[in-house]
């Protein structure tokens, strides 16, 4: 009897020891992926943090005066700033309302709005006017068009008349926004964009920039249908900083 006693505690503790490394490894184990876990979920953060972001310096950066046609005809007027990044394609403008920051972005072929949390819009519509995509993407594209030297892209072809002059389709982008230039000017000087609703935006009174290049330092934005059937909805004045 106290031979198979000795056998049975022998055991016992072989059992004890083996569930104990057992328990270890599966400490160990959860350890290991509770700071997989972390990690990968620093990351993301950190990336959701970063995203909607332009790093460096802005190529161009202007101050606005920007007005905006309201419901019932009365303009609202408000100051913006515009930042252009040429290398990245990419544009940030912000305006501080009285009901809060508005920020607009387009980089990587993306549109975002970023809004104060206690922002409380008083007038949707005009909000919708303020931030709509197609403007803002059509402004990158009359922008960059006298930052840079854009080429004629092979396949698209096409004309289009405004206030008397001929324009020939410099090329349309992956939005759909098109470029023109002015067959009689030469200059880059108009976009037409489309989303919920089809835009022109033609610039003017193009300032020379010291490093080289031009912008315009007058905007007019119209909800265009067809023809000669155009409203005035929008216009910028802008300067350099």
């Amino acid at each position: 009897m106290q031979i198979s006693n000795a056998a049975n505690v022998k055991k016992l503790n072989q059992e004890n020891e083996n569930s104990g490394l057992n328990n270890m490894k599966k400490s160990f184990f959860l350890l290991v992926a509770a700071g997989l876990l972390f990690s990968l979920t620093g990351c993301q953060e950190q990336k959701s943090k970063n995203s909607g972001k332009l790093g460096g310096q802005a190529d161009l950066k202007l101050a606005s005066v920007a007005k905006f046609q309201r419901g019932d005809g009365s303009w609202y007027l408000t100051e913006q700033r515009h930042e252009i990044f040429v290398e990245q394609a990419a544009i940030r403008l912000t305006a501080k309302e009285p009901f809060g920051e508005i920020i607009l972005t387009v980089q990587n072929g993306r549109f975002a709005v970023k809004k104060s949390p206690e922002t409380r819009v008083f007038d949707e519509e005009l909000f919708k006017l303020m931030t709509d995509e197609s403007i803002c993407r059509a402004l990158l594209e009359l922008y960059l068009a006298e930052l840079k030297n854009p080429q004629t892209r092979p396949g698209q072809t096409g004309s289009f008349t405004f206030e008397g002059q001929v324009y020939d389709l410099v090329y349309c982008d992956q939005s759909g926004a098109e470029l023109y230039k002015n067959k009689s000017t030469q200059r880059n000087d108009l976009v037409i964009s489309q989303g919920k609703k089809r835009y022109i935006l033609y610039g003017y009174n193009y300032l020379k920039l010291e490093g080289g290049g031009h912008f315009p330092s007058k905007i007019d934005v119209y909800i265009y249908n067809d023809g000669s059937d155009r409203k005035l909805v929008a216009q910028y004045d802008c300067w350099s900083l």
